[in-house]
């Protein structure tokens, strides 16, 4: 099976997904709980990677270990293992200031 997520990685969804147990991210609590770094519900639990903007990050990574991630968003196939983007700036989706691990 072939999966590729980009839901937050906190809410056990990719549970079936790695099978090696592979450690792909360590990330420090956001600021504030606002930005950069991992939101907190308020129970304590992780909800999200925010980006310097209070965005969230989209993570996708190759479960499968072909080497290869192919990205809707963006029409893009990469040839890496992760790829990690946010909205940037301004919010949106698929605009010029986008903040993309592969560029």
């Amino acid at each position: 099976t072939h999966h590729q997520r980009s839901e937050p990685f906190s809410q056990g969804l990719w549970d079936d997904c790695d099978t090696k147990s592979k450690n792909y991210l360590e990330v420090p609590q956001a600021k504030n709980n606002l930005t950069n770094g991992l939101h907190l519900n308020k129970n304590g639990t992780p909800s999200g990677l925010l980006d310097p903007w209070g965005n969230g990050y989209a993570i996708m990574i190759d479960y499968n270990y072909d080497g290869e991630i192919h990205i809707a968003r963006y029409a893009k196939d990469l040839r890496q293992p992760v790829a990690v983007f946010s909205a940037g700036p301004d919010g949106e989706w698929s605009t010029e200031d986008d903040v993309k691990s592969w560029e």
